[in-house]
């Protein structure tokens, strides 16, 4: 009795069967019929991690999955019940690392002189990767039948014979591909199977001898060859060539799969994906697959040039992990994969960043598609842009708010105006009457008076008049914008109201390195003249009065500040003082409309104004912004200032 150097006893078999056996790709086992494992090839190793002797002597149905252990007996028992020596069953084993790997398992059933089971020897293949070519052809293409089908392996021992490449051994299911017997095999050649040359156009008896001179050289070669049955039907084989030496002499190990129905399939898929591809990529909207854990299966031309992505940078990705979202949206996201994987249609609004940075507003939905088990199989994601319509609504919503805004504002000025103009008017009509009778009555003195409060009346008709004017200017005539440095600017302002800050006694106080601002030269400058000549009108008794101006550069904008140690501004008056009309203080000279002008003048230039107070008597500092234009702003908080009294 021969025996292995691994793995047991290989009780009566000849060397070069043993030789085959130890190198085949299979695992090879034998058994009792308890499935104690008496015997097992090297092979195990690359099939399951274990070595031949951890494997020796333990129960080999052990090592099935537990829902598949049944399915093996039951081929064994059926086999045995028909008479039939061979059975052969596809499961999941047990790897060292724990996993399970699918295998198919060929069985011959050895009975003893009594009849009874004597031994089960066994052939094992590993199948996994046929499993997940035939999972991943029915996710993608589930709505055609699977077309990929397996075969079974080849196996054959070939030599040089007189220069010549010849079959010297090669099992049944060899025979069985090549549809001929094993007879009609050894000692011919596979060029004898063979065309004259192959699919590049070289002749098969060149390209044969380069890859067994190669092999005898002890390179491994794998490669696609193709043959044809006796009866000249083509097929395909992949084939593996290893050198062995058996009894001394180098022979080549040949291990064929049948893969004529798998490059069918792949050529069908190819061209199911063709069509498939055709019209996706057509599809103005934005379309993908997904799988139902949110993998991304595929993705249209539309969506892919929305971000300026190629496929195979999201292909495989989780959909929230993609280049459309940002990662505030993930969490969402997840929740809708997971919906929508339930069986829900999803739909939703959301932002994509477009490949020019710009946000696209997405009419979005998730799609379940069903299997014909009625199980979620695929999600599809569309998406429909819907910016334009978006900033329509937007546009059409601002315009509303805006016209409703304005009509609010045009009432309550109709009855501010009415009520400001009336009493200017009142005392002209009054003091007419009184001018007139002081005419008849000869009373000089007096006509003078009369006639001199119907010209101040007059003169406050006119200032209400053009503030009025002014107001309703803004936002209309505009001046182009430019580069106004607000040093200059408050040099400008300060220049007419040297005698009036001189006989009041109020300093001016403008800080170094201010920046520049960018608008209209005009306006800004309107409106630094009505902050500072507020603060100057509301000093009150301050016996030290004092006005400085400051800035500072705040990210994308410039904050300018007014700040005055006046009377100050009760919190609750901090925004109604920006009302037009609206004096705190009656008995101070005004028309009430500088500081809502200065706030709109402001808001055009998208900027924004506020009053800081801590109350009556702290003081007031007024605020206002201005987005920097195209040269940056210089900012410098120091403490030296320049000071004009």
């Amino acid at each position: 009795m021969k025996t292995s150097d691994k793995g047991g006893t290989l009780g009566g078999i000849d060397e070069q069967l043993r030789s085959l056996v130890e190198n085949m790709g299979d695992m090879v086992s034998r058994s009792l019929p308890d499935s104690t494992i008496t015997y097992i090839s090297p092979s195990c190793h690359d099939l399951l991690g274990y070595t031949p002797e951890e494997l020796l002597n333990t129960i080999g149905n052990n090592l099935v999955h537990p829902d598949d252990r049944q399915a093996t007996w039951t081929a064994i028992d059926d086999a045995a019940k028909r008479h039939n020596k061979h059975y052969r069953v596809e499961h999941r084993t047990r790897h060292r690392d724990g996993r399970y790997i699918w295998v198919e398992t060929a069985g011959k059933l050895l009975y003893g002189r009594e009849g009874g089971l004597r031994e089960i020897q066994c052939i094992v293949r590993d199948i996994s990767e046929r499993k997940w070519t035939e999972q991943a052809l029915a996710a993608s293409e589930h709505l055609y039948r699977t077309l990929f089908e397996s075969a079974s392996d080849g196996f054959a021992i070939l030599k040089i014979v007189a220069g010549k490449i010849r079959y010297v051994d090669c099992n049944a299911r060899q025979a069985e591909v090549f549809g001929c017997s094993r007879e009609e095999i050894l000692n011919r050649s596979p060029l004898d199977f063979s065309p004259f040359s192959q699919s590049d156009g070289v002749p098969s008896a060149d390209k044969a001898m380069e890859i067994i001179t190669a092999a005898l050289a002890g390179q491994p070669q794998n490669f696609i060859w193709q043959h044809h049955r006796k009866d000249g039907t083509p097929l395909d084989l992949e084939v593996r060539l290893n050198s062995v030496d058996i009894g001394g002499e180098q022979l080549i190990l040949a291990m064929n799969r049948d893969v004529t129905e798998r490059k069918r399939t792949e050529d069908a898929l190819r061209e199911s994906r063709t069509k498939l591809r055709a019209i996706f990529d057509h599809h103005y909207q934005l379309t993908g697959l997904l799988d139902p854990e949110g993998r991304l299966l595929a993705a249209n031309k539309t969506a892919l040039e929305l971000v300026g992505a190629d496929e195979a940078e999201v292909i495989g990705r989780y959909f929230w992990e993609g280049p459309w979202w940002d990662p505030s949206q993930e969490s969402g996201l997840r929740s809708a994969v997971e919906r929508a994987a339930k069986g829900e249609f999803v739909r939703f609004e959301a932002t994509h960043p477009s490949a020019d940075g710009e946000l696209r507003n997405i009419d979005f939905s998730l799609s379940p598609i069903r299997g014909d088990d009625g199980d979620v199989v695929y999600l599809v994601p569309e998406g429909r842009d819907i910016t334009e319509r978006k900033q329509a609504e937007t546009e059409r919503e601002e315009l509303i708010a805006n016209l409703e805004a304005q009509n609010t504002e045009l009432e309550r000025f109709a009855y501010t105006v009415s009520h400001d103009l009336r009493t200017p008017l009142i005392t002209i009509s009054n003091y007419s009457g009184a001018l007139r009778q002081d005419l008849q009555n000869g009373n000089t003195e007096r006509a003078a008076v009369d006639a001199e409060r119907i010209e101040a009346a007059g003169s406050s008709m006119y200032r209400l008049l053009n503030d009025v004017l002014e107001l309703s200017r803004v936002g209309r005539v505009v001046n182009p914008p430019e580069e106004v440095p607000l040093a200059t600017l408050a040099r400008e302002v300060m220049e007419p109201l040297e005698s009036r800050l001189s006989a009041g006694g109020v300093t001016i106080t403008i800080a170094d390195d201010l920046p520049t601002l960018h608008g209209d030269h005009k306006r800004l400058h309107e409106v630094l003249q009505i902050l500072v000549e507020n603060a100057i009108k509301y000093m009150g008794q301050q016996p030290e009065p004092r006005v400085e101006i400051d800035a500072r550069q705040d990210g994308d904008e410039t904050v300018c500040h007014v700040r005055d140690n006046g009377i100050g501004i009760e919190p609750k008056y901090q925004e109604r003082i920006f009302d037009l009309f609206d004096q705190l203080d009656q008995g101070i000279d005004g028309s009430g409309i500088g500081l809502a002008l200065a706030k709109r003048i402001v808001e055009i230039h998208g900027g924004r104004m506020w009053c800081k107070s801590d109350g009556m008597g702290h003081g007031s500092t007024f605020c206002f912004t201005i987005p920097a234009g195209p040269i940056s702003p210089k900012s410098n908080n120091g403490t030296t200032h320049h000071e004009i009294r």
